[in-house]
């Protein structure tokens, strides 16, 4: 019994190898630490037996072609799957501003998602978008849009031009997204801090700085447990978003 390796198709298989763990290593929810580096690297390799004919090349590479096409490869994976981290990026400003503006941010604790400090409704918010990308089978998405962005496109080519727009127009508009996520808490936290001054002119006597924190935590816990409904339709969003600015960056 002999085996024979077809050569062009383990050099597709390597190009899908290194584009797809990029993917799973930036974009969520496969960068957490809950997927362990085996099971990455598993899921990865299974996908990789999919995609490895796509991108198979019609001749034998020389090797530093073969090395440079896999550094191709693995930045066209990091910078699709940093589109997609820009969707839970973005949810989780949503959550910090709302901190800033209500005290809460004085109450950073670390978070393992992201290896730095998190404050208490950016963490909440960041959980609430993860158990909808589950929901909505947001990684079944990352995936379908990995191997679609290599079937309309399978040849690595690095350009400028994509990158540059997806950093400016394309990030600029998700983080305005962030904004509007959050601008039903953030209006309303503007409206009781009115209140407050208004409070502390008509009634000197009256110690604001001290029921202020109260008023305020009441406020932002009241509107962000209606506000958290309206996630699932933003992530949504975000994700299809997403999907198309690493399409975009991949050539797809």
């Amino acid at each position: 019994m002999s085996f024979r390796l077809d050569p062009l198709l383990f050099t597709g298989f390597m190009y899908a190898l290194v584009r797809t763990m990029m993917v799973l290593t930036a974009a969520p929810p496969f960068n957490g630490p809950f997927l362990h580096t085996r099971v990455r690297i598993g899921l990865a390799a299974s996908l990789s037996l999919v995609m490895a004919d796509d991108l198979a090349p019609a001749t034998d590479p020389e090797f530093p072609v073969f090395i440079g096409n896999l550094l191709m490869h693995a930045v066209i994976g990091l910078a699709f799957g940093f589109a997609i981290q820009l969707v839970l990026a973005s949810v989780q400003m949503a959550g910090s501003l709302i901190d800033l503006f209500s005290g809460f941010s004085s109450a950073a604790l670390y978070d393992p998602f992201t290896a730095a400090s998190a404050t208490p409704v950016a963490r909440l918010f960041q959980l609430v978008t993860l158990a909808f990308l589950f929901a909505m089978n947001g990684h079944l998405l990352v995936v379908q849009g990995l191997m679609r962005s290599i079937e309309v496109d399978p040849v690595a080519r690095l350009q400028i031009d994509p990158y540059v727009s997806a950093l400016t127009t394309e990030a600029g508009k998700l983080l305005l997204s962030a904004a509007e996520i959050g601008l039903p808490v953030l209006a309303s936290l503007f409206l009781a801090e009115v209140t407050l001054g208004l409070v502390a002119r008509a009634a000197p006597q009256l110690n604001v700085l001290v029921i202020g924190f109260a008023v305020k935590t009441g406020v932002a816990l009241i509107t962000i447990g209606l506000a958290i409904p309206l996630i699932s339709d933003a992530t949504a969003m975000l994700v299809v978003r997403g999907l198309r600015i690493g399409a975009g960056l991949s050539g797809g």
